[in-house]
């Protein structure tokens, strides 16, 4: 193997330029005839053909090698070549999910029954379909139904089964992952998480994304898993969904499609108070390079608090999740949806569900949102003097409103305003900046099974320090509020409440009593380290910035 040693090149000159300069400098005393070392010489000629093909041959190679690792692969076929070596399956498609309310005009006497499926949407168009049977009963105004964005496909034919093992079947892009029923003969097949831990006998399939990002459907090869009966159809019922589109702030669900019988005289309507959230489309290869590694540590039991936290942030529409547990109560995880906002009913129940065959058999497991503390600023930015003020303002906010979303923060987690001079300062355009104003609007967490709470706040400049505060419902009209666990008083709903540190209204929503939430009010201004199962966030409508320069 010494024959094969190449005198005129290291190992580490693989660039085109590196090489030719390693051989020039070995020229003078290796070949002292050559003393033209210029282009016009065939020989210089021939140096530069072979040192570009040199570096050409050693850009494929190292994008070889590149792609063979997890944490600097950058194609998406081979993060699932990734995910199939390490037995994780690859998800699909999940519909954003909200709890709408339904509401009429007066009160009726005839109960008003809204079925399973009623179709609601957008002024855009995208459909939502309720996924519970909904009552407005008699003496009430409105009934809290969850709905899902999401469009049932029934009985569709695959194509025929053989004697082949591992058959696969190629489905849709759109497919909504879990919601995918199999029957082939008249017979039922389990969806598993891995063929790994079936047996010869199960009659089960394995649904994941391939390497075309087209969902597919694999059953098993009489060892692990049944090669199922054959020449049969393979008829498959499942969802789609536009995934993320169908992430819509408060008030945008406002359509009623479905028909409805009511009493005469009787309007019933349809709105989303809270936040859509939770869709998302198929996991990209940044899902993969996170997630993977969390199923292979955690190898999907759930025994220290760590493993919680990762195992629901592999649950399909959780971005960030956090726990908190206490000896003799449940596990409570609290998650932040893809989009932000409140997690829906839909999305908590998936995340119980998802943990069932996971957690330790003595605890149960508690999904609750996780609060969404919100950062307000007011920044002075001075734009640099040929940079185009209008665009260099939209990417400063862009990148706060970036760095400071749900993906990209953590449950409990910090925000220095040196983070947020670093994100401005950074961005092309701008010369420097001044920071205003940051300060917090503060979160409501519920407790037990409270609702989310509909209030208006406000911190005010009085806030100097961590205030812990309690609300608690006594009435239809009133509440008892706490702070630091010294009773207040008692205030009425809808009537503005003003502290040193926080003035608030919390907005009348049909509470029952004893519904109690807890929240926490930060400094004024300045860096901010949440204390409750809540993340800091940040949009447009947060962000105020005075610009000056630029053209």
């Amino acid at each position: 193997m010494a024959g094969l040693k190449n005198p005129w090149i290291g190992y580490i000159e693989r660039s085109y330029e590196q090489a030719k300069k390693a051989i020039f400098d070995k020229m003078p005393y290796r070949i002292p005839e050559i003393t033209d070392h210029t282009e016009n010489d065939i020989f210089v000629k021939m140096i530069s053909i072979w040192c570009g093909i040199l570096e050409q041959l050693n850009y494929y190679i190292d994008s070889r090698a590149r792609e063979i690792f997890l944490s600097t692969l950058r194609r998406f076929s081979s993060a699932v070549k990734q995910a199939k070596s390490a037995d994780y399956r690859v998800k699909g498609t999940n519909s954003a999910s909200v709890d709408l309310t339904f509401y009429i005009n007066a009160p009726t006497t005839d109960d008003i029954i809204i079925p399973i499926g009623t179709e609601v949407k957008t002024k855009e168009g995208i459909q939502y379909f309720t996924t519970e049977i909904g009552t407005i009963t008699i003496g009430n105004l409105q009934v809290i139904i969850p709905a899902s964005q999401q469009i049932l496909k029934s009985n569709i034919d695959l194509g025929t089964t053989t004697n082949q093992k591992s058959q696969v079947f190629e489905m849709e892009e759109d497919v909504v992952d879990s919601s995918i029923q199999i029957t082939i003969n008249g017979e039922n097949y389990t969806p598993v998480e891995s063929l790994s831990f079936t047996e010869s006998t199960d009659k089960v399939f394995f649904a994941s994304i391939n390497e075309d990002a087209k969902m597919t459907i694999e059953f098993g090869d009489d060892v692990n898993g049944m090669i199922p009966e054959n020449p049969y159809s393979v008829v498959a019922t499942y969802y789609t969904s536009s995934g993320a589109l169908g992430n819509v702030g408060p008030g945008n669900i406002t359509e009623l499609v479905s028909s409805i019988t009511v009493p005469s005289g009787i309007i019933l309507l349809v709105n989303n108070v809270y936040d859509a959230s939770g869709g998302v489309s198929i996991e990209s290869t940044e899902d993969l390079q996170r997630r993977i590694p969390k199923s292979t540590r955690t190898n999907l039991r759930a025994v220290t608090d760590q493993d919680y936290i990762d195992t629901a942030e592999l649950v399909n529409g959780v971005a960030k999740a956090g726990v908190q547990y206490e000896c003799k109560n449940p596990m409570y995880v609290y998650i932040v949806p893809n989009g932000g906002g409140e997690a829906s009913s839909t999305l908590k129940k998936r995340v119980e569900n998802y943990f069932e065959d996971k957690r330790i058999n003595t605890v149960k497991v508690v999904a609750r949102s996780a609060g969404d503390v919100r950062i307000l600023f007011e920044i002075d930015v001075a734009i640099l003097r040929n940079a185009n003020r209008l665009q260099t303002v939209s990417l400063v906010v862009e990148n706060i409103t970036s760095f400071l979303s749900a993906e990209n923060q953590k449950i409990k987690g910090t925000v220095n305003i040196g983070d947020i001079y670093e994100v401005v300062e950074n961005t092309i355009g701008v010369d420097y900046s001044e920071i205003k104003k940051m300060t917090t609007q503060s979160s409501a967490i519920a407790v037990d099974d409270a609702p989310q709470l509909v209030w208006n706040r406000e911190t005010l400049t009085g806030s100097t320090t961590t205030v812990n505060w309690k609300i608690i419902i006594i009435s239809s009209t009133e509440f008892h509020l706490y702070k630091e666990n010294q009773f207040l008083g008692i205030f009425d709903i809808g009537v503005e409440v003003v502290q040193t540190e926080i003035k608030f209204t919390v907005i009348d929503d049909s509470y029952s009593v004893d519904d109690t939430w807890t929240f926490i009010t930060y400094k004024y201004f300045g860096s901010v380290s949440i204390l409750d199962m809540s993340i800091p966030t940040s949009d447009s409508s947060n962000i105020v910035i005075n610009s000056s320069g630029g053209i």
